[in-house]
């Protein structure tokens, strides 16, 4: 059993808050040890408080070291009109988003936070119905705001209800796509997706003209030097001082018959640019070519980092395609296809064994019997452990939370410690 303080207007800065603190602080862990959590009522409204005004509570109240709870959320949309137009839900749908914001970093800068619970489930059957609190309108069709908040954490984190278990991403591993990806650019969208031009002449487009795979490509013209070309900013996902994966595909059609292809990173460092190539290739007139370095280190301490293609020592115009980044390992094939990160497994037995776990379907079966305990790591194929289960023999483990892909499952007998390994594709 746990005893919690739990209140309203628990974020006002006019006293309320602080005095929650002093308690918290004389019966806390260092005090009494009476009172093992701080419950924040959070209902809130578009009016008031602030989003820097709640986030201070938190803080505060994590900063207690106690356990916190947020234990009747809602948000209340202020001067509505019935029903709320697209802009009153808007704003709700933003304050939402900052306070599960709010909460996410806290809990992944070390709070204590082990609970949010939203004060009910449709607006109709809420206790402050006539300003449509919460996440679903009358009719359980989902708001603007559930959106928000469900777009914080990648889909594949949010569970079927199958296997609850508090799977939270890593805030030390940057979330990545099904493939592996921090990015995978295939251009089918008919955009650049955010390449542009190096220099203050050249062109960056996208085009049908040409495409290593789907329809679509990006090409670079009116090159008027030859560090001129196409550039990508990366995004917060990569680390200066850590180890990605880099590969595009390119092309050129006009001009000699063989010429270099590069693919370089620009960042700056101790105050200066620098331009270190990722990696450099003699591509053919006409052809597709992979341009890729799975093991490229970023120096340490750099910022502003960008990727760019150029062709070092001419002028030819040149097509990009399927451009991707990603951490150290991950691949995309030579065809431009997504491949696979190299995983090292233990070894297995010498002679050939029945696998611990079968696929039927989106569903593992432990083949053993049901006194023996066997323990399931599912890992995808950049490596990182995306279920784990406990199991008897007999049971039935659900992956369908887990997108299609493939990954690698190992599976441990506990009593003697035989192993298992296998490849599985999910569809």
């Amino acid at each position: 059993m746990k005893l919690f303080y739990n209140d309203f207007n628990e974020y006002h800065p006019d006293g309320k808050r602080d005095s929650i603190v002093a308690l918290a602080n004389r019966l806390g862990p260092d005090g009494l040890g009476v009172m093992d959590g701080i419950g924040m009522q959070s209902h809130l409204s578009t009016s008031w408080p602030p989003i820097g005004t709640y986030k201070a509570a938190v803080d505060m109240f994590a900063a207690t070291g106690l356990e916190i709870h947020i234990t009747e959320l809602d948000i209340t949309i202020e001067n509505t009109s019935t029903p709320p137009t697209a802009a009153q839900l808007a704003a709700q749908a933003q304050l939402y988003k900052d306070v599960f914001t709010v909460l996410k970093e806290a809990r992944e800068g070390g709070a204590n936070i082990t609970s949010v619970s939203v004060w009910g489930v449709t607006d109709n059957r809420s206790w402050r119905r006539e300003r449509f609190p919460l996440l679903f309108n009358a009719q359980g069709q989902k708001k603007p705001a559930y959106d928000e908040v469900a777009a914080l954490i990648p889909e594949r984190f949010h569970g079927d209800g199958d296997n609850p278990q508090f799977n939270v991403p890593d805030p030390q591993d940057p979330d990545t796509d099904e493939n592996g990806f921090f990015f995978y650019h295939t251009f089918e969208n008919e955009s650049t997706q955010g390449w542009a031009r190096r220099g203050p002449n050249e062109t960056v487009v996208n085009t049908t003209a040409n495409a290593n795979n789907g329809a679509r490509s990006i090409y670079v013209s009116g090159r008027t030097s030859d560090w001129n070309g196409a550039q990508f900013a990366l995004p917060s996902a990569f680390v200066a001082g850590r180890t990605y994966s880099f590969s595009v595909m390119a092309m050129y059609t006009d001009g000699d018959p063989t010429a270099e292809i590069q693919l370089s990173m620009q960042l700056s460092l101790d105050g200066m640019d620098q331009y270190p190539a990722i990696a450099t290739v003699t591509a053919t007139r006409g052809e597709w070519i992979q341009i890729a370095n799975p093991n490229f280190v970023i120096p340490a301490g750099a910022t502003g980092m960008s990727i760019y293609v150029q062709m070092p020592g001419t002028l030819f115009n040149f097509y990009v395609d399927d451009a991707m980044g990603a951490p150290a390992g991950v691949t995309i094939n030579p065809d431009g296809t997504p491949g696979v990160v190299s995983v090292l497994m233990p070894n297995t037995a010498a002679r050939p064994v029945t696998p611990l776990v079968t696929l039927r379907g989106k569903t593992l079966s432990v083949n053993d019997s049901p006194d023996s305990r066997v323990r399931v790591k599912v890992v995808n194929m950049a490596g990182k452990t995306v279920a784990n289960f406990n199991a008897r023999g007999g049971a039935d483990l659900s992956l369908r939370r887990l997108p299609a892909g493939t990954y690698i499952v190992e599976a441990r007998r506990v009593r003697d410690g035989m192993r298992t390994t296998s490849s599985i594709v999910l569809r």
